[in-house]
C-alpha cells in the first residue's frame, strides 16, 4: 500500500500559508457530503489533484542497501566495561590486572604477601594502563622471581551467547594484553610441585560487560594430547589474569641435551562465546632435570 503525499504547493497559498488548511478542509467537507456515495468519487478527486501536479502516489520507501549491495546489517552491540579507572595504588595483597586501567603517571610499590620472596611489586601507570615493572624476588633458590597473580575462579559463569565473538589468546606477561603470533616461540614453565605448565592469558572483546567463563582449554604437543582441562575464570573487561594448563611435555630420548623445537596448538572454547585454535612452536629441553 503507498501512501499521499504532497509534491507541490500553489502560489497563492505559498503566500497566504493556507496551503494545508484549505486541502484539510476540502478533504473534510468532500467526506462528509458524499459519505454514502461510491468510494469512485474520493479516488476520482485524489486523481485530479495527481493532475493538478499536487500529489504523488509513493510507495512505502524500502530500506537502503548496504554499502556493498547486500542486506542492511545492524551495527554489532557494544558492550562496555563497567570496572573503575584505578586513582591510586593498589594495596597490600589486591594487585591490579596488567593493562587496566588507571591514572597515568602513577608509580607504586605494594610488598608481597608470599613467602619465599623478598622486596616487592613495582609498578608503572604509563598511558592509562597498569605496567608491572619489577617483580618480589625468591630467597630460596635466589633470583627466582614471583609469578604473576593467576586467574581467580568464579561461580557463575555466563550462560547466554554473543554472536560473532572472538577468543584471542597472548602471553601472561607484565604489560597489557597481547595476542600471539601464528607460530610464535614458547616455552613451558615448573610450578611448585615440579608439574609443567604453559602460561597464558585470554581476551574476548565482545564480553568487556563480563566478570565469568567457562573455559574449555586443551593443548597438543606434536600431534599428541599434552594437557585438557575444563575452568571457570574471573574476567576484568573481558581480559583474564594469567592463565595455566598442565602440560605432559615431550619424553627424553636420551640424545643431545640442547633444546628443541616442537609444534603445540592451544584450543580454548568458551560456551555461548566460540572457540579459537592457535599454533605455537614449543621450545623445550626435554633431557633437562631439576
Amino acid at each position: 500500500m503507498g501512501t499521499v503525499v504532497p509534491i507541490c504547493e500553489p502560489d497563492w497559498a505559498k503566500r497566504e500559508g493556507q496551503y494545508p488548511k484549505i486541502v484539510l478542509f476540502f478533504f473534510g467537507t468532500m467526506l462528509a457530503q458524499y459519505r454514502a456515495m461510491h468510494h469512485s468519487f474520493v479516488l476520482s478527486s485524489l486523481a485530479l489533484l495527481t493532475l493538478a501536479g499536487c500529489l504523488e502516489v509513493q510507495a512505502d520507501p524500502a530500506p537502503l542497501p548496504a554499502a556493498d549491495g547486500g542486506p542492511v546489517i545492524p551495527d554489532t552491540p557494544t558492550y562496555e566495561c563497567t570496572e573503575a579507572i584505578d586513582s591510586a595504588c593498589p594495596e597490600e595483597g589486591q594487585l591490579p590486572l596488567p593493562g587496566a586501567a588507571c591514572l597515568d603517571g602513577l608509580e607504586c610499590e605494594v610488598p608481597t604477601t608470599s613467602r619465599g620472596f623478598e622486596g616487592g611489586w613495582r609498578l608503572a601507570c604509563e598511558t592509562g594502563a597498569w605496567r608491572y615493572v619489577e617483580r618480589p624476588t625468591g630467597v630460596n633458590p635466589p633470583h627466582n622471581e614471583q609469578p604473576l597473580p593467576p586467574a581467580e575462579i568464579c561461580r557463575d559463569p555466563f550462560q547466554g551467547t554473543r554472536p560473532d565473538s572472538r577468543i584471542l589468546i597472548g602471553p601472561a606477561g607484565m604489560d597489557g594484553f597481547s595476542q600471539y603470533e601464528a607460530d610464535e616461540r614458547v616455552r613451558l614453565t615448573r610450578g611448585g610441585q615440579g608439574a609443567y605448565m604453559l602460561e597464558f592469558r585470554m581476551d574476548v572483546p565482545t564480553g568487556r560487560d563480563l566478570n565469568c567463563l567457562s573455559i574449555e582449554a586443551s593443548v597438543t604437543v606434536a600431534g599428541r594430547t599434552a594437557g585438557e582441562a575444563i575452568m571457570q575464570v574471573e574476567t576484568h573487561c573481558g581480559r583474564t589474569r594469567r592463565m595455566y594448563l598442565i602440560v605432559d611435555p615431550p619424553e627424553c630420548d636420551n640424545d643431545a641435551q640442547e633444546s628443541r623445537d616442537y609444534p603445540l596448538t592451544l584450543h580454548l572454547h568458551a560456551p555461548g562465546i566460540g572457540q579459537s585454535t592457535f599454533p605455537l612452536i614449543l621450545e623445550h629441553s626435554p633431557c633437562e632435570i631439576g
